[in-house]
């Protein structure tokens, strides 16, 4: 039970890969690239766009970058999960929404060349920046372990250096 504990965050992690993926899917059989499904009129809508940079289109054409950016992430945050060294669920939530909204924006990349977005919002005449739920997974885990590491005590704890040369938690 232990290692099912320990290991759950790759669970987590690919629910939240397929739930990206599913909700791309739909989009891209529901609505032609560059078209619009209006949901709540000046305000929000499904609009099937893809994007070869980053939000609001910063960086275009430079796939490669993300994809090495994504990957060192991706990697960071696999081996501080299979470590151990994340004890707090909020830091295993984190780090899996994390490796959730990267792999899923890298499969995008990797298989289309492009990343397929479709959540727009539009704040008193401002067109955001359209996104996607990988996106939404990325930034949440993001903001969720910037709370963990300034509130956790994983990271507060003082350890004396004995503890550390020999490895202890």
């Amino acid at each position: 039970m232990k290692l099912i504990k320990r290991f759950y965050w790759i669970i987590l992690s690919i629910v939240l890969v397929l739930i990206d993926q599913l909700t791309k899917f739909w989009i891209v059989k529901t609505i032609p690239i560059n078209d619009s499904k209006v949901l709540i009129s000046d305000f929000f809508s499904l609009t099937h766009v893809r994007n070869t940079g980053a939000a609001f289109g910063m960086l275009s054409n430079q796939r490669w970058i993300f994809m090495l950016f994504t990957s060192v992430v991706l990697i960071a945050a696999m081996v501080a999960l299979c470590s151990g060294r994340v004890k707090n669920h909020w830091g295993v939530i984190s780090l899996s929404l994390i490796i959730g909204g990267g792999v899923g924006n890298m499969i995008d990349r990797i298989a289309l060349g492009e990343v397929v977005d479709f959540f727009a919002f539009n704040f008193w005449g401002y067109q955001f920046a359209v996104f996607n739920v990988a996106d939404v997974f990325v930034c949440c885990g993001t903001a969720i372990l910037a709370f963990y590491i300034f509130f956790s005590q994983d990271f507060n704890e003082t350890r004396s250096a004995e503890d550390l040369s020999n490895g202890a938690d």
